[in-house]
């Protein structure tokens, strides 16, 4: 995948939510931003290892193997960060349910063409229901309240615009670090559920969608001009 290509294709529902901003010119940069880094490693595994809890019924121990099975080495201490984490969480609070759905992959339209990925880490029916797990392990939940908002409204008008999912309580789990009375930091659950942010209304979700794709092409630009500068450097 190319920079040009990352941005043409919008990333999944959280990633995509969190590069935005009522501001045109603000929504540029984060995507620039987004286009120019390059992560080393990403927590795909223990994203991996907490679906094989839910689905398999996995240990931790067989977590902890899928979390540093693959990958790139620099990630894995992280990825093991996650999954004990996630493990006590479970402990405390299991997820107990059967797997509804071998896989899940709903799209948000924003343009012709233009869809972002939403993709539940698994689906399971508990209590009767059909309930969609979201996980994102981040180190901090990377919102800001607009941002919160708009991510809740993503969902709301893709996976759970859904028959089956229409009262479905469904569950999005943060595991960010956050300070403990020694005064250190450490990963702690935090689960948002529908209903807990105000959502945006149509005309509100549109405007941003306007925004993201004048944003898109604003950022083209400035990648553009930003290769060139780095070519002049080099040569």
């Amino acid at each position: 995948m190319t920079p040009f290509t990352k941005i043409d294709r919008p990333p999944a529902a959280e990633n995509w939510s969190r590069l935005q901003n009522p501001q045109v010119d603000r929504t540029a940069r984060n995507i620039f931003n987004f286009v120019r880094s390059s992560p080393v490693w990403n927590y795909n595994p223990s994203r991996k290892a907490a679906r094989f809890y839910i689905e398999d019924g996995i240990s931790r121990e067989m977590g902890l193997k899928v979390a540093t099975m693959k990958g790139n080495p620099l990630g894995h201490k992280y990825n093991v960060e996650v999954v004990h984490a996630w493990f006590d969480m479970v402990a405390k609070t299991p997820i107990e349910g059967v797997r509804a759905f071998d896989r899940l992959d709903e799209r948000l339209p924003i343009g012709p063409g233009l869809f972002v990925p939403v993709k539940p880490l698994t689906v399971i029916r508990e209590g009767g229901q059909f309930a969609p797990i979201f996980f994102n392990p981040w180190s901090e939940i990377a919102f800001d309240d607009f941002q919160a908002s708009l991510y809740m409204t993503a969902l709301e008008a893709s996976i759970f615009r859904l028959t089956d999912f229409e009262d479905s309580p469904g569950r999005i789990i943060f595991l960010p670090k956050i300070v403990c009375g020694s005064g250190e930091k450490h990963r702690r659950p935090v689960v948002w559920e529908r209903g807990q942010h105000t959502l945006l209304s149509q005309a509100e979700l549109n405007d941003q969608i306007r925004v993201f794709c004048e944003s898109k092409e604003i950022a083209r630009k400035m990648y553009a001009e930003y290769l060139e500068r780095q070519s002049a450097h080099n040569s």
